[in-house]
């Protein structure tokens, strides 16, 4: 991981809300950029989520597992969207879904 955060955040910030240059020129300070693989997590169920996520490339999906096992897709999350546990950043809680990271298929 690296200490920075891409322009691509940075716009999209400053274009939905009002939000001074000085307030935006601190995010790098606290973000850090992750790399993840398809297949790969930015948070299991059960960890205690503490970061909101911004999508540069690629797609992060979030989902539940049913106790048989089944995956069950809440939401996915492409390019330029921001994903995060709400409750789980706020109150401190264990999350009760995982964020990955998800391809693509392709069908013809």
């Amino acid at each position: 991981m690296q200490n920075n955060i891409g322009r691509g955040a940075e716009n999209i910030l400053a274009s939905n809300i009002d939000i001074d240059e000085q307030a935006i020129s601190l995010l790098p300070e606290s973000c850090k950029t992750l790399t993840l693989r398809k297949g790969e997590f930015a948070l299991r169920e059960g960890e205690t989520c503490r970061h909101t996520f911004f999508i540069e490339s690629g797609l992060l999906k979030q989902y539940t597992l049913d106790n048989k096992g089944r995956e069950h897709i809440l939401l996915f999350a492409p390019e330029h969207w921001f994903v995060t546990n709400i409750e789980s950043v706020h109150f401190n809680r264990p999350s009760n879904y995982t964020i990955a990271y998800a391809k693509p298929e392709v069908f013809s």
